[in-house]
C-alpha cells in the first residue's frame, strides 16, 4: 500500500511557513531604508552635511533618500568624477521624479554609518556627460547652502 500524501493546509510545516513568514516581514518593516530593489523610508543614523572630506574614492552602491516630507530610499549606483559624486537615473525612475520636485537629498555611503546632508543639480559640463549614457539624467550632489546667520 502507498502512503498518502501529506500536504494539508492546516499541517504544521505550513504554519511554521506562515510564522516564519510572518517574523521576516515583521523584521523587514523595521528597516530604515531600501531592501533590495524595495523603496525604504527616511534613513536613520548621525547626520552631517557632505563635504569632500567624505565622498569617497571610487563608486559604488549609496542609499539616497529623496522628498524630505515624506521619505522615499532608494539603492543607487553612484559615479565619483573629479571628486564630486554623480547619479544618472532614468527619466520615469520614481525617486528623479521627486528630486525634479525638491532636490534636497540625504545619502548613506556604503559602510559609513553617516546619513549626509546634500542636494542634486543637473550636469551641464560636456566632459563629465560623455561618461554616462545620453538617455540618462546626469546629476551632481553638492552641499546643501547653509542658512545665513544675520
Amino acid at each position: 500500500m502507498m502512503p498518502e500524501a501529506t500536504t494539508r493546509v492546516g499541517s504544521k510545516p505550513a504554519g511554521l511557513r506562515n510564522a516564519a513568514l510572518i517574523l521576516v516581514l515583521a523584521v523587514l518593516s523595521g528597516c530604515n531604508g531600501p531592501l533590495f530593489m524595495l523603496p525604504g523610508g527616511r534613513l536613520s543614523g548621525p547626520e552631517a552635511p557632505l563635504t569632500a572630506a567624505v565622498i569617497p574614492d571610487e563608486g559604488g552602491v549609496a542609499v539616497l533618500e529623496t522628498r524630505p516630507d515624506d521619505p522615499y530610499s532608494v539603492n543607487v549606483g553612484i559615479a565619483v568624477v573629479d571628486g564630486v559624486i554623480h547619479i544618472d537615473p532614468a527619466a520615469e525612475r520614481r525617486w528623479y521624479q521627486h528630486l525634479l520636485d525638491d532636490p534636497d537629498v540625504r545619502i548613506r555611503f556604503e559602510g559609513d554609518p553617516v546619513v549626509y546632508t546634500a542636494r542634486v543639480e543637473p550636469v551641464r559640463d560636456p566632459g563629465v556627460l560623455e561618461r554616462f549614457e545620453q538617455t540618462r539624467n546626469v546629476l551632481k550632489l553638492v552641499p546643501r547652502a547653509t542658512p545665513s546667520n544675520s
